[in-house]
């Protein structure tokens, strides 16, 4: 009895200092190694955690799809934007508007893990931290 306790109050531990701190980093990109890379290089760096700045040229809340999410276009208006920053709506940035009006014409400077969707290069964007205006 005794051992089995010590087997379940070892395995917690381990996934407390052992596994969930790698699931909070994965989960929160803010953290981490980024490299800086210039907007038109996006394409060439998928897979990568990079720092990208440009300029938003507006954005659209898809209030219809299966996933509600917000989708900034950083670099050109869609559907020639470079860089496509996709906010679900289930995370909140704690920001006086909506995303897509809060950050419209403005320089920013963002941090995530670049990756494909339908031919679109995106970045996850799941924490304010990952956006600093310029």
């Amino acid at each position: 009895m005794k051992s089995k306790i010590f087997i379940s109050s070892a395995l917690f531990l381990c996934y407390l200092f052992c596994v969930q701190p790698n699931v909070h980093a994965q989960q929160n990109q803010g953290i981490g190694k980024f490299t800086t890379i210039a907007l038109s290089d996006v394409d060439k760096h998928i897979g990568e955690k990079v720092q990208v700045c440009g300029k938003i040229f507006g954005g659209k809340f898809l209030a219809k799809s299966d996933k509600k999410v917000t989708l900034l276009n950083m670099g050109a208006p869609f559907p020639n934007a470079p860089l496509t920053l996709a906010i679900p709506h289930s995370d909140s940035l704690n920001i006086p508007a909506p995303p897509e009006q809060y950050f419209n014409n403005q320089e920013v400077c963002v941090q995530g893990l670049l990756t494909k969707y339908k031919d679109k290069v995106i970045i996850r964007i799941h924490h304010l931290s990952q956006i600093t205006q310029q």
